[in-house]
């Protein structure tokens, strides 16, 4: 009779729920503990990194059922980083995180004891990645690079990855008229820009860890570009050559207006030869692009 008690739905609703508690007291400390504590700081508050963790389960996953299990630099870590680490558990991959603000983890995972076990638990450098004097030659170099290809090439690439159908009629108009200058104004005068200007300005000594990665000839199997909105062009171009071969490059936030991040480099890599599109996240508000080098 008292198993059947037990057994019941009823009884085996509050043991579930007696679990649930029990977990959330405890102290999390496994991959999955991580995973769970970000999830329930995005439900409880982060309600719009719903769509970005799914981009970053989609890039990671099609990775994982390649077999990757390498290193894997990160330029912007937060809950990217928390899924990397339940994604690939087991696998022998790592990740190297690079973010100037680690206080960010105490509210991702919803403690700062919880955060610094997390952070203890991987390889991270707290530094900008690129000072602003490169983060400018970024913007220029990248569109620079894009204009090296066939007009219609280059507005085909674009154009996937610009989700308004007025800001595209413009960028489509500069790029029939090369007007450099005038897209490089496009990217500055963007809201996204000028905020993290300031940013940059207020930090003008520090040189950035990319030109670490440079001079001192790393090579990662896969780089993570997710950092800030005015440094992804220049961290693009001065990382791609430090990506060997049947290694992976994953970009977040790729769809202009909504963002100024990404789209450029997006639309290289569309271009480019040496490159191969595994998947593109077309369906979230910010995007995402995993693709293999030849």
């Amino acid at each position: 009779m008292l198993s059947k008690v037990w057994n019941s739905k009823a009884v085996l609703l509050l043991r579930h729920k007696l679990l649930l508690m029990k977990w959330v007291f405890s102290r999390s400390s496994t991959d999955l503990d991580f995973l769970g504590e970000a999830w329930l700081s995005c439900v409880a508050n982060y309600r719009t990194e719903h769509d970005p963790i799914k981009s970053y389960e989609l890039m990671f996953e099609a990775m994982r059922q390649r077999g990757f299990s390498g290193r894997m630099l990160e330029l912007g870590g937060g809950y990217s980083t928390v899924v990397f680490n339940s994604v690939f558990t087991g696998t022998g991959a790592s990740i190297l995180s690079v973010d100037v603000n680690p206080s960010k983890y105490d509210f991702i995972l919803n403690s700062r004891k919880c955060a610094d076990r997390f952070l203890g638990s991987i390889d991270r450098v707290d530094e900008l990645t690129v000072n602003l004097e490169d983060a400018r030659w970024g913007i220029v170099s990248i569109i620079e690079e894009l204009m090296s290809y066939p007009n219609d090439q280059v507005v085909l690439a674009v154009s996937k990855f610009i989700d308004d159908e007025h800001e595209l009629q413009n960028v489509v108009k500069l790029l029939s008229t090369s007007s450099k200058s005038s897209l490089v104004e496009i990217v500055e005068q963007h809201a996204n820009y000028i905020s993290d200007l300031k940013f940059y300005e207020s930090r003008p000594l520090e040189a950035g860890y990319c030109r670490k990665v440079v001079n001192e000839s790393k090579v990662f199997d896969a780089i993570f570009f997710d950092c800030g909105e005015l440094s992804s062009n220049a961290e693009w171009l001065l990382l791609k050559d430090s990506i060997p071969k049947g290694g992976f490059v994953l970009l977040h936030d790729v769809f202009f207006p909504k963002s100024i991040k990404n789209f450029l480099v997006a639309a290289y890599i569309e271009l480019s030869d040496e490159w191969t599109v595994i998947c593109t996240d077309m369906r979230s508000s910010q995007g995402a692009l995993l693709a293999l080098k030849n």
